[in-house]
C-alpha cells in the first residue's frame, strides 16, 4: 500500500504517529486516572483499541495497493522525463 518510491516519507508518517501515540496513551491514562479510577483508565485505552480496530475494518487494501502502483508509475514517468 505504500508507492515504493515514496516510502522514506511513508516511513517518517509511521514514525510520527509512533511518538503522537507514545505521548497520547500516558496522557489519556493519566487524565482519565485522574477524573475517575485506574480501572476506567485501562478501559478508556481499551477502547480507544475497539475504535482503532473498526476504523481499520473500513480500509480497502485492494484500493490501496492499485493507487500505489499508480503513484510508482506516475512518479516513474515524471523522472524518466526530467
Amino acid at each position: 500500500m505504500v508507492p515504493q518510491l515514496r516510502s522514506g516519507e511513508f516511513f517518517g508518517f509511521f514514525g510520527f504517529f509512533g511518538r503522537v501515540a507514545m505521548f497520547l496513551g500516558p496522557f489519556v491514562y493519566a487524565i482519565v486516572t485522574g477524573i475517575f479510577d485506574s480501572r476506567t483508565a485501562v478501559l478508556s485505552l481499551g477502547l480507544l483499541v475497539v475504535i482503532g480496530a473498526i476504523l481499520l475494518q473500513k480500509v480497502d487494501v485492494e484500493e490501496g495497493i492499485r493507487v500505489a502502483k499508480e503513484e510508482d508509475e506516475r512518479l516513474s514517468s515524471e523522472s524518466s522525463v526530467e
